[in-house]
C-alpha cells in the first residue's frame, strides 16, 4: 500500500504540473506551425476554446487513471519476499 501511494502520488503531482505546461506549449506550437500552412487560396484560423483545453485535460486525466490502475494492480500482485530478496 505504501509503495502504491508513493508511486501514484508522484504520478498525480507530475500530471497536475504537466497539464498547464502542456496547454501553454501546445498553444505555442500551434501558433508557430499555423503560418506554415497559410496559402493565398485558403486560411486556417487558430481556434482554441476552453472546451478544447478541458477535453485535452480530460484525456490526460483518463490516461493517468488508466495507468494508475494498471500500476497498482501490478504492485498488489508483487511477492514482497521475492522483491526484497532480489539483488540489483
Amino acid at each position: 500500500g505504501e509503495v502504491s501511494r508513493m508511486l501514484l502520488g508522484e504520478q498525480a503531482i507530475l500530471t497536475l504540473a504537466a497539464v498547464p505546461l502542456g496547454a501553454f506549449t501546445g498553444k505555442w506550437i500551434c501558433r508557430a506551425i499555423l503560418p506554415l500552412y497559410q496559402r493565398e487560396t485558403f486560411r486556417l484560423p487558430l481556434v482554441l476554446t476552453p472546451e478544447t483545453y478541458a477535453f485535452a485535460a480530460l484525456v490526460v486525466a483518463a490516461a493517468a487513471v488508466a495507468s494508475a490502475l494498471a500500476v497498482s494492480g501490478r504492485i498488489r500482485r508483487l511477492d514482497l519476499i521475492e522483491v526484497l530478496k532480489s539483488r540489483e
